[in-house]
């Protein structure tokens, strides 16, 4: 049994990560310049009305053959604290007054 080379395995793609990529093959104004996927994992956020909000983190990285990308995170977005002193992350229990 041949060892997979590094180059070989599939991407896989952890929760709340994503990847975008330059379009190779865009030919309007009206497709986007990059393409990719994320996958979020909602149990580690607040929908409501169906609507998750996030805040999004990119790291641009270059891949083996110089192919640049946009490696992206989503998580929790930050909120200032009510004294207006610092950001912090929301959280579910926010509202909760104890």
């Amino acid at each position: 049994m041949a060892i997979p080379k590094k180059y070989d395995t599939k991407y896989e793609t952890k929760p709340n990560t994503g990847v975008l990529f330059a379009s190779k093959s865009k030919t309007s104004e009206k497709q986007p310049d990059y393409n990719g996927n994320l996958l979020i994992d909602l149990s580690e956020f607040e929908v409501v009305d169906n609507q998750v909000n996030v805040s999004l983190g990119g790291w641009k990285n270059t891949m083996s053959n110089g192919a640049t990308y946009l490696r992206i995170s989503a998580s929790k977005p930050w909120v200032k604290e009510e004294d207006g002193s610092a950001f912090k992350r929301t959280t579910e229990t926010d509202d909760v007054p104890f």
